[in-house]
Parts: C-alpha cells; sequence; structure tokens
C-alpha cells in the first residue's frame, strides 16, 4: 500500500471507545452513521484480533486512527480498560496535532466518578452530548476538521 493511500485511510479512521452498555447506543448514533459516509470504525469487541494483548490492541488503535470518539455515561468509570485507552489515547493527542479526540455524554455523567485527571478534562473539555439537537452534524464536524480550517 502507498504512503499516500495509508495516510487516507488513517485520516478516516476512528477509534471508538464505550462501555459494553453503551454498545447499542454507540452502533447506532455514532458507527453505523460514520461508517455509512466511508470512514473505518475500529471498535474493540468488532475489530481487536483474538489472541493478542489488550494493551497491544489499544496503543495499535490509538495509533493508527487521526480521530478517536470516547461514549461517556455512568458504566464508563466502571469499565476496567477505560482509564488506560484514555490515557493512550490522549498522549497520543498531544503528540499528534492531526489526532482529535471528541467526548460524546450517552446519559447525564457524574463527573466524580471518575479518576481526578479524567475529571480534570472533563470539567474543562466541550462534551458532545447525545439529547443535542445537532448532534450528528457536530460529529460529522469533528471527523472532517482538518486542523486548518477557521470555524
Amino acid at each position: 500500500m502507498s504512503v499516500e493511500s495509508q495516510a487516507s485511510r488513517q485520516r478516516r479512521s476512528v477509534f471508538v471507545w464505550y462501555a459494553d452498555r453503551d454498545l447499542p447506543f454507540t452502533l447506532k448514533n455514532i458507527v453505523e452513521p460514520l461508517e455509512k459516509r466511508g470512514h473505518a470504525c475500529i471498535l474493540q469487541d468488532r475489530d481487536f484480533p483474538p489472541g493478542a494483548a489488550i494493551q497491544e490492541n489499544i496503543v495499535h488503535a490509538a495509533e493508527s486512527c487521526t480521530r478517536s470518539i470516547f461514549v461517556l455515561s455512568d458504566h464508563t468509570p466502571k469499565n476496567e480498560w477505560f482509564t488506560f485507552v484514555f490515557h493512550v489515547t490522549f498522549d497520543r493527542q498531544m503528540q499528534s496535532r492531526d489526532h482529535r479526540v471528541a467526548l460524546v455524554t450517552h446519559e447525564d455523567i457524574d463527573v466524580t466518578k471518575f479518576v481526578e485527571d479524567i475529571q480534570q478534562v472533563l470539567k474543562t473539555s466541550a462534551l458532545l452530548a447525545e439529547n443535542d439537537p445537532w448532534f450528528a452534524k457536530r460529529l460529522r464536524q469533528f471527523i472532517n476538521f482538518d486542523g486548518y480550517e477557521i470555524c
């Protein structure tokens, strides 16, 4: 595969992390609409190769995508891998100008249930709420934003 087509594929790849109980919402409201528009979504339950260490799969997914989406609910802090995934993904964002992370809230969340450093990020970041009437449009804008547009 040529470098150009790898870069193009990477630009259209999205790593999506969610708690197991949020899978139906995630598939219906995020994965299906994005995949219909030609984006490749990477999901832990569907796309991680069996037998490989989950840490290795997470790092590979974070490094191979320019977009990551976290679906946040009160089930999220109970997910044993969430904190690891969150740190790997945000570290990648800090290292690379082209990597962006979206925080989508599914249901109201109690920020105090998250570990302290993640609480700080949640308190200081823009969250995309599922009940936002412009949810689909804002999700598309996040995915298509190349970092050079003027809003």
